[in-house]
């Protein structure tokens, strides 16, 4: 029975999934419902303010459900401090004897509680299948619900001798147009993307998540940097809708057009930085560079993920992704505990999770 509580809930994960990079700040969550052996509906939920996933699957059910099992990747709601009703209530109504989870929800207005009101009302309750999957998929709202800081991913393509760029700062392009393609993919599932001012100034970039020549999303922009040294014409200037500045200078502006949409924020550490960002609904931070500003969230220990996209190339000189001057001995070097998960394009990508963040 565990193995097709296992594959059931696996098909929940399948379905939550179709909520990539558009259910922040909620967690992507699927459900199905099973009755006499048959799957009869399923759901998933897909954006903050609409139906979740458990309401979907009963809403999608075309037989009477009364008796029949639902399968969920996370504990059902049970707090009304949001826009939608508790996902508990509907499941009593509805008649479902049993609910079967992945995992319960870290939120603290939840964290077991929705277990327990399906119990208190008759329904027969478990959890604590493909766990680990379960936690991976919603690591940033894991985080989210749990630290006052967003989840912070640095991702850096470097060569074979562990350079970001030449020694004129050419860095198009180190990684091959697979493993693009696949930062990309990356972009769309976070809330923003993080650079620094040399990156801003250097590369022009306009951080947009893209297949192919279509924009799918536009994250949240943020820049570190003296703004003063921006440069005025670059595209995230101009497109300021959604950008946040982390100011390292004297300047109280940046020197762009009156009218445009900005954020910023001066004379902080970078820690209080993070959390600002959290306070302005970034659940979640792609960093893409430079070298002072990875170097500088490595010293002081301010990720959760690090993705290394090492290509087969050697260029003999230019900017190492990490700098330090800490360690003169190699007993102090910092130790990196990974997986090369994958070889795309001819690039090897080495994963680190430094934090993983679990229901108690």
């Amino acid at each position: 029975m565990s193995k097709l509580h296992s594959s059931y809930i696996r098909r929940c994960l399948q379905l939550a999934r179709k909520g990539l990079g558009t259910t922040t700040p909620n967690p992507m969550v699927g459900a199905l419902i099973v009755k006499n052996g048959k799957v009869v509906a399923e759901g998933f939920h897909l954006r903050k303010g609409e139906a979740h996933a458990e309401v979907n699957a009963i809403e999608n059910a075309d037989t009477d459900i009364s008796g029949a099992t639902l399968y969920c990747s996370l504990e059902p709601c049970c707090h009304t401090k949001k826009s939608t009703p508790p996902c508990t209530d509907l499941i009593i109504k509805s008649g479902i004897s049993k609910v079967i989870v992945a995992t319960l929800d870290p939120n603290p207005q939840v964290a077991g509680k929705g277990l327990q009101i399906l119990k208190e009302h008759g329904v027969e309750v478990s959890s604590g299948y493909c766990v680990e999957d379960a936690t991976e998929l919603n690591k940033v709202f894991f985080k989210s619900v749990q630290s006052t800081l967003p989840y912070i991913h640095l991702k850096v393509a470097i060569t074979l001798d562990g350079r970001i760029a030449t020694s004129g700062g050419d860095s198009r392009w180190i990684s091959s147009q697979a493993s693009r393609s696949l930062v990309h993919d990356y972009r769309n599932q976070y809330d923003s993307v993080m650079i620094g001012r040399n990156t801003l100034n250097l590369d022009n970039p306009k951080l947009t998540a893209r297949r192919g020549e279509k924009t799918i999303k536009t994250p949240a922009a943020v820049v570190i940097g003296n703004p003063l040294h921006f440069k005025k014409d670059s595209f995230l200037l101009q497109n300021l809708d959604n950008l946040f500045v982390i100011n390292t200078g004297a300047c109280d502006d940046l020197p762009v057009a009156k009218g445009n949409s900005y954020e910023l924020k001066s004379n902080a550490e970078l820690e209080d930085s993070m959390k600002w960002l959290k306070t302005r609904e970034i659940q979640s931070v792609l960093v893409e560079g430079g070298s002072k500003v990875i170097s500088s969230l490595i010293e002081q220990d301010l990720y959760d993920e690090l993705t290394l996209f090492i290509c087969p190339k050697v260029i003999g000189n230019g900017e190492s992704f990490f700098n330090s001057s800490r360690r003169e001995l190699m007993g102090e070097a910092m130790a990196l505990n990974g997986i090369a998960e994958q070889l795309v394009g001819g690039d090897i990508i080495y994963k680190v999770r430094k934090n993983v963040y679990r229901a108690s």
